[in-house]
Protein backbone atom coordinates (compact mmCIF):
# COMPACT_ATOMS: atom_id res chain seq x y z
CA UNK A 1 0.00 0.00 0.00
CA UNK A 2 0.94 3.81 -0.55
CA UNK A 3 4.10 2.00 -2.54
CA UNK A 4 6.76 4.25 -3.51
CA UNK A 5 5.61 6.14 -0.52
CA UNK A 6 6.98 4.97 3.06
CA UNK A 7 4.27 2.10 4.70
CA UNK A 8 2.16 2.74 7.71
CA UNK A 9 4.01 1.97 11.13
CA UNK A 10 2.03 -0.94 13.12
CA UNK A 11 0.74 -2.41 10.35
CA UNK A 12 -0.55 -6.38 9.84
CA UNK A 13 -2.23 -6.92 6.67
CA UNK A 14 -2.50 -10.37 4.54
CA UNK A 15 -3.62 -11.26 0.74
CA UNK A 16 -4.48 -14.42 -0.38
CA UNK A 17 -3.51 -14.70 -4.50
CA UNK A 18 -5.27 -17.42 -6.17
CA UNK A 19 -5.39 -18.91 -9.64
CA UNK A 20 -8.33 -20.82 -11.24
CA UNK A 21 -6.15 -23.13 -12.42
CA UNK A 22 -2.36 -24.17 -12.09
CA UNK A 23 -0.28 -23.09 -9.72
CA UNK A 24 0.75 -19.55 -8.82
CA UNK A 25 4.17 -17.76 -9.18
CA UNK A 26 5.27 -14.72 -7.37
CA UNK A 27 8.03 -12.57 -8.09
CA UNK A 28 9.70 -10.26 -5.39
CA UNK A 29 10.71 -7.25 -7.92
CA UNK A 30 12.11 -4.67 -4.96
CA UNK A 31 11.93 -5.00 -1.31
CA UNK A 32 12.79 -2.09 1.03
CA UNK A 33 11.83 -3.49 4.98
CA UNK A 34 13.56 -2.79 7.98
CA UNK A 35 16.33 -4.97 9.16
CA UNK A 36 16.23 -7.47 12.31
CA UNK A 37 17.53 -10.52 13.58
CA UNK A 38 14.74 -13.22 12.68
CA UNK A 39 12.57 -10.27 11.30
CA UNK A 40 10.88 -9.43 14.39
CA UNK A 41 10.45 -6.01 13.57
CA UNK A 42 9.38 -5.27 9.79
CA UNK A 43 8.73 -8.75 7.63
CA UNK A 44 6.84 -9.65 4.07
CA UNK A 45 5.99 -13.87 4.71
CA UNK A 46 4.89 -15.41 1.75
CA UNK A 47 3.00 -18.93 2.41
CA UNK A 48 2.12 -21.94 0.44
CA UNK A 49 -1.30 -22.18 0.55
CA UNK A 50 -4.48 -19.74 1.78
CA UNK A 51 -3.71 -20.19 5.89
CA UNK A 52 -0.87 -19.33 7.92
CA UNK A 53 1.44 -22.11 8.96
CA UNK A 54 4.96 -22.12 10.14
CA UNK A 55 5.02 -25.52 8.18
CA UNK A 56 3.98 -23.95 4.68
CA UNK A 57 6.14 -20.55 5.24
CA UNK A 58 8.90 -20.64 1.98
CA UNK A 59 10.20 -17.01 2.50
CA UNK A 60 10.35 -13.99 5.19
CA UNK A 61 11.49 -10.75 3.73
CA UNK A 62 13.53 -7.98 6.06
CA UNK A 63 16.18 -6.36 4.56
CA UNK A 64 16.94 -2.68 3.05
CA UNK A 65 17.56 -2.06 -0.26
CA UNK A 66 19.29 -2.54 -2.58
CA UNK A 67 20.38 -5.11 -0.22
CA UNK A 68 16.93 -6.49 -0.12
CA UNK A 69 15.58 -9.91 -1.04
CA UNK A 70 14.35 -10.36 -4.48
CA UNK A 71 13.55 -14.14 -6.55
CA UNK A 72 11.06 -16.27 -7.91
CA UNK A 73 8.45 -18.59 -6.08
CA UNK A 74 6.12 -20.90 -7.06
CA UNK A 75 3.24 -22.64 -5.42
CA UNK A 76 2.47 -26.30 -4.87
CA UNK A 77 -1.68 -25.45 -5.22
CA UNK A 78 -3.42 -22.70 -6.58
CA UNK A 79 -3.20 -20.18 -3.84
CA UNK A 80 -0.32 -18.09 -1.73
CA UNK A 81 -0.40 -16.06 1.10
CA UNK A 82 1.15 -13.16 1.71
CA UNK A 83 1.32 -11.39 5.29
CA UNK A 84 3.38 -7.92 6.14
CA UNK A 85 3.87 -6.74 9.42
CA UNK A 86 5.30 -3.39 10.99
CA UNK A 87 5.90 -2.32 14.51
CA UNK A 88 5.51 0.99 15.13
CA UNK A 89 8.43 2.82 14.98
CA UNK A 90 10.45 3.77 11.86
CA UNK A 91 8.89 2.69 8.40
CA UNK A 92 10.09 2.85 4.56
CA UNK A 93 9.49 2.32 1.15
CA UNK A 94 8.41 -1.11 1.31
CA UNK A 95 8.03 -3.89 -1.55
CA UNK A 96 6.81 -4.60 -5.09
CA UNK A 97 5.29 -7.71 -5.99
CA UNK A 98 3.98 -9.34 -9.56
CA UNK A 99 2.42 -12.31 -9.48
CA UNK A 100 0.99 -14.90 -12.45
CA UNK A 101 -0.95 -17.70 -13.40
CA UNK A 102 1.35 -21.07 -14.35
CA UNK A 103 -1.00 -23.51 -16.59
CA UNK A 104 0.40 -27.62 -15.67
CA UNK A 105 1.61 -29.15 -18.62
CA UNK A 106 -0.50 -31.46 -20.58
CA UNK A 107 0.53 -34.22 -22.69
CA UNK A 108 -0.65 -34.24 -26.40
CA UNK A 109 -1.18 -37.67 -26.35
CA UNK A 110 -2.33 -38.79 -22.78
CA UNK A 111 -2.86 -42.30 -23.55
CA UNK A 112 1.16 -42.42 -24.43
CA UNK A 113 2.33 -42.39 -20.65
CA UNK A 114 -0.45 -45.17 -20.10
CA UNK A 115 0.52 -47.00 -22.75
CA UNK A 116 4.33 -46.91 -21.80
CA UNK A 117 3.94 -47.40 -18.40
CA UNK A 118 2.23 -50.40 -19.16
CA UNK A 119 4.56 -51.71 -21.87
CA UNK A 120 7.24 -51.16 -19.57
CA UNK A 121 5.66 -53.39 -16.70
CA UNK A 122 4.83 -55.67 -18.91
CA UNK A 123 8.72 -55.82 -19.56
CA UNK A 124 10.16 -55.98 -16.48
CA UNK A 125 7.24 -58.67 -15.45
CA UNK A 126 8.77 -61.01 -18.29
CA UNK A 127 11.91 -59.67 -17.46
CA UNK A 128 11.49 -60.90 -13.44
CA UNK A 129 9.91 -64.47 -14.30
CA UNK A 130 12.55 -65.68 -16.67
CA UNK A 131 15.46 -64.50 -13.70
CA UNK A 132 12.77 -66.33 -11.39
CA UNK A 133 12.82 -69.64 -14.23
CA UNK A 134 16.22 -70.23 -14.35
CA UNK A 135 17.09 -69.32 -10.59
CA UNK A 136 14.47 -72.72 -9.95
CA UNK A 137 16.62 -74.69 -12.55
CA UNK A 138 19.46 -74.17 -11.32
CA UNK A 139 18.37 -75.42 -7.64
CA UNK A 140 16.38 -78.33 -9.00
CA UNK A 141 19.80 -79.64 -11.32
CA UNK A 142 21.74 -78.68 -8.29
CA UNK A 143 19.79 -80.49 -5.21
CA UNK A 144 19.62 -83.49 -7.72
CA UNK A 145 23.16 -83.86 -8.45
CA UNK A 146 23.76 -83.80 -5.13
CA UNK A 147 20.96 -86.50 -4.10
CA UNK A 148 21.57 -88.76 -7.04
CA UNK A 149 23.45 -92.18 -5.56
CA UNK A 150 27.00 -92.65 -7.27
CA UNK A 151 26.93 -96.59 -8.75
CA UNK A 152 29.17 -98.78 -6.67
CA UNK A 153 30.40 -102.21 -8.15
CA UNK A 154 29.90 -104.79 -6.17
CA UNK A 155 33.40 -106.47 -5.43
CA UNK A 156 33.73 -110.23 -6.02
CA UNK A 157 33.66 -112.31 -2.98
CA UNK A 158 36.11 -115.93 -2.94
CA UNK A 159 34.70 -118.33 -0.97
CA UNK A 160 37.48 -120.06 0.88
CA UNK A 161 36.79 -123.29 2.02
CA UNK A 162 38.32 -123.91 6.01
CA UNK A 163 41.63 -125.29 6.46
CA UNK A 164 39.87 -128.18 8.92
CA UNK A 165 36.62 -130.09 8.12
CA UNK A 166 36.50 -129.17 4.59
CA UNK A 167 34.87 -131.71 2.04
CA UNK A 168 38.34 -132.23 0.23
CA UNK A 169 40.20 -132.14 3.11
CA UNK A 170 43.46 -134.35 2.74
CA UNK A 171 43.22 -136.96 5.05
CA UNK A 172 46.09 -139.47 6.09
CA UNK A 173 45.35 -142.76 5.88
CA UNK A 174 46.22 -145.68 8.57
CA UNK A 175 49.61 -147.27 6.54
CA UNK A 176 50.45 -142.84 6.48
CA UNK A 177 49.80 -142.69 2.09
CA UNK A 178 48.05 -139.77 1.22
CA UNK A 179 44.44 -140.04 0.58
CA UNK A 180 43.74 -139.71 -3.29
CA UNK A 181 41.45 -136.76 -2.62
CA UNK A 182 44.02 -134.06 -2.15
CA UNK A 183 45.08 -134.09 -5.60
CA UNK A 184 41.60 -132.66 -6.63
CA UNK A 185 41.95 -129.18 -8.07
CA UNK A 186 39.66 -126.57 -6.90
CA UNK A 187 38.79 -124.54 -9.65
CA UNK A 188 35.56 -123.85 -8.71
CA UNK A 189 36.75 -121.35 -6.25
CA UNK A 190 40.12 -119.77 -8.30
CA UNK A 191 41.87 -122.04 -5.80
CA UNK A 192 44.31 -125.14 -6.89
CA UNK A 193 45.53 -127.20 -3.91
CA UNK A 194 48.61 -128.68 -4.35
CA UNK A 195 48.84 -132.02 -2.81
CA UNK A 196 51.03 -132.96 0.52
CA UNK A 197 54.16 -135.00 0.24
CA UNK A 198 54.79 -137.19 2.31
CA UNK A 199 57.86 -134.72 4.17
CA UNK A 200 55.33 -131.88 4.32
CA UNK A 201 53.49 -134.41 6.02
CA UNK A 202 55.73 -135.09 8.29
CA UNK A 203 56.79 -131.44 8.97
CA UNK A 204 52.98 -130.50 9.85
CA UNK A 205 52.63 -133.47 11.85
CA UNK A 206 55.99 -132.52 14.32
CA UNK A 207 54.59 -129.05 14.27
CA UNK A 208 51.77 -129.67 15.38
CA UNK A 209 53.46 -131.54 18.32
CA UNK A 210 55.51 -128.57 19.08
CA UNK A 211 52.73 -126.24 19.46
CA UNK A 212 53.64 -124.09 16.34
CA UNK A 213 50.22 -125.17 14.70
CA UNK A 214 46.96 -124.99 15.76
Amino acid sequence: PSFPSLYDVSSNCRWVLTVPAGRVQVEIIYSDIETSANCAFDSLEIYDGDYVCENTKIAAVCSRYPSGITGTYLSNGTSFLLKFKSDGSVSFTGYLIKFIQVEEAVSSNPLTSSDDQLMLGIGIGCACGATATLILVFIVSFFKSKCRSPKIASPRVKTVEPMNGGPHMRTPSVNGSVDSSDSISHSRNGFIRRPLTTSRRSSMIDGKSNGFLP
